[in-house]
């Protein structure tokens, strides 16, 4: 599959996040189910990890398309 389009996310964990950074995390809920999420307002995209999905039986859905993410440290 091509990567055909691209996004950008700065922070991944809160133990990353670096001082005075305008990212806020908390606990909120997901699809009726109690998550830590981290809101980066520099992040182009949402973004769940596979293993949330799974556990809670969160549907998938494949896209035509891949994405490349690119990190603050990439």
């Amino acid at each position: 599959m091509p990567v055909s389009r691209s996004g950008q996310v700065n922070f991944m964990e809160a133990e990353e996040i670096l001082q005075n950074e305008p990212v806020m995390a908390g606990m909120f809920t997901i699809d009726s189910h109690p998550a830590y999420v981290l809101f980066d307002s520099g992040a182009s995209h949402s973004f769940m990890s596979m293993g949330f999905a799974h556990r809670h039986n969160i549907s998938l859905m494949p896209i035509p398309f891949s994405y490349r993410i690119s990190t603050l440290s990439a």
